[in-house]
């Protein structure tokens, strides 16, 4: 029944004619129904970033990391103190933008960017503060691009290697990785870029 129903749908779709689409763009359209952008869209297309540094950026932008206060509501019994700072409910926005050693990993990685310090103190303006520098298609977009999402993947993960290895990295050490990676990871124009850069 359901193919049915999505046939006669896509069969109305194609009655619509749409100038310079592809008829697989025109379907899809059709079958989303009413799609909701997102103004942070400009972070995840052209980023050099490693695949998985991007997905767990998409995750945490669309607010789907496995995170304390996420697991609390569904009922799960986990310690949702910060994996950080044990002072606060682990919520994206304090683990993320509030947390002192994040803050401290951001202030590191803008400062070797030589950016202006970070300052973001709530997630509404540490959204903010990501899309005005990740838009655009200059050479400065594509590095920011490129190490905001590398940054978010490796808080991530130093915040599951406290949890699950009782391991830790320093601040410093943390930040020094982001920075090779981000020279490996990327194109020839933003290395030379990020050279430039003195960590």
């Amino acid at each position: 029944m359901k193919i049915i129903e999505a046939r006669s749908i896509i069969e109305d779709g194609m009655n619509i004619t749409r100038k310079g689409q592809s008829v697989i763009r025109r379907i899809y359209l059709q079958l989303i129904d009413n799609p909701t952008r997102v103004n942070w869209k400009c972070l995840m297309f052209r980023n050099e970033a490693r695949p998985k540094a991007t997905f767990t950026m998409w995750l945490h932008l669309q607010d789907r990391l496995l995170i304390g206060e996420r697991l609390s509501k569904w009922g799960i019994l986990v310690d949702a103190g910060c994996a950080f700072c044990q002072e606060r409910v682990e919520s994206r926005s304090h683990l993320f933008c509030e947390c002192d050693f994040a803050r401290n990993i951001w202030c590191r990685v803008m400062s070797w960017l030589q950016r202006q310090r970070y300052t973001a103190i709530s997630w509404d303006k540490h959204l903010k503060w990501s899309i005005q520098n990740g838009k655009g298609r200059s050479q400065e977009a594509k590095m920011f691009k490129l190490v905001y999402a590398e940054t978010i993947h490796a808080i991530w993960l130093e915040r599951n290697q406290r949890i699950f290895e009782k391991e830790s990295k320093e601040g410093e050490r943390l930040a020094r990785e982001i920075a090779y990676i981000c020279n490996i990871r990327a194109s020839e124009d933003t290395r030379k870029l990020l050279q430039l850069c003195i960590f």
